[in-house]
């Protein structure tokens, strides 16, 4: 079962055949779109998969979508309230052999000391909502806007607004958002195949010269013991399609003992 998270930057509409080409040659069986505002071009991209789909619309009109080749169950958009700066999406999805929910985010941007504490409180919030799912196989994926504890940074091609912010904060790059996820028992699947951010650096942004690691999926134990691969999908048309590359991982679902 491959597992997708790619923001398409403002909706994807002056790319829709290119995000579509991406998908296709991809072959995820699962995608979580960040920043699906248009809703043509979501609702097309489900369906030139023939997946089902469900989009939670964010607080700002960046949405989050997830689209499905096995049926969703069940879902829920946290839209509308306070907790997010855009959204999360929860879907209890019916994977071949167990339910499997996946949590969908796109956290709030900027690169100061008060972006990263406002990160942090957003994770605080998601990881109440997976309480009743982490005995149960769960991902937890999306647009973290955030650096890992686990990465080193190199931010020269960052925006120059950005880089500044970095600059200027005493406290240095925030990494606690990152950290507050991984120390609740969840594991980022990149780092878990790739653990020397040296020479595998996973970057995601920006897509013609990534050089900085935003975008995640995080398993549970259950879902990591199953996790074959993970990559950042660097193939064309991707390094034009958005100003992100997809992250794509693998995880090992036909089994004879499923959970």
């Amino acid at each position: 079962m491959k597992v997708m998270t790619y923001n398409i930057k403002d909706g994807g509409e002056d790319f829709l055949a290119e995000l579509g080409e991406i998908l296709v040659e991809a072959g995820p069986d699962i995608v979580a779109i960040e920043e699906a505002n248009d809703e043509f071009v979501f609702e097309s991209l489900a369906a030139l998969l023939g997946f089902e789909h469900v989009l939670g619309e964010g607080n700002r009109g960046y949405h989050v979508g997830i689209i499905s080749r096995y049926p969703i169950w069940k879902s829920q958009n946290h839209g509308g309230t306070s907790e997010f700066f855009h959204t999360m999406v929860e879907a209890q999805i019916a994977a071949p052999g167990y339910p499997l929910t996946v949590f969908a985010a796109h956290l709030y941007p900027g690169y100061g000391v008060a972006h990263e504490q406002h990160r942090v409180e957003e994770v605080r919030a998601i990881l109440g909502y997976m309480t009743s799912q982490r005995e149960n196989p769960c991902l937890l994926v999306g647009d973290f806007n955030t650096v890992s504890p686990q990465d080193n940074l190199t931010s020269e091609e960052w925006p120059w607004p950005y880089r500044q912010q970095m600059r200027a904060q005493e406290e240095g790059i925030g990494r606690k958002a990152i950290q507050a996820v991984l120390d609740n028992s969840l594991t980022d699947c990149f780092r878990a195949i790739f653990p020397d951010s040296g020479e595998y650096p996973g970057y995601t942004l920006p897509a013609p010269r990534p050089d900085v690691r935003l975008d995640y999926i995080f398993a549970n134990n259950l879902m990591l013991e199953r996790l074959d691969s993970c990559q950042v999908w660097l193939a064309n048309p991707a390094p034009k399609a958005s100003d992100h590359l997809p992250l794509l991982a693998e995880f090992n679902i036909f089994q004879e003992n499923h959970f």
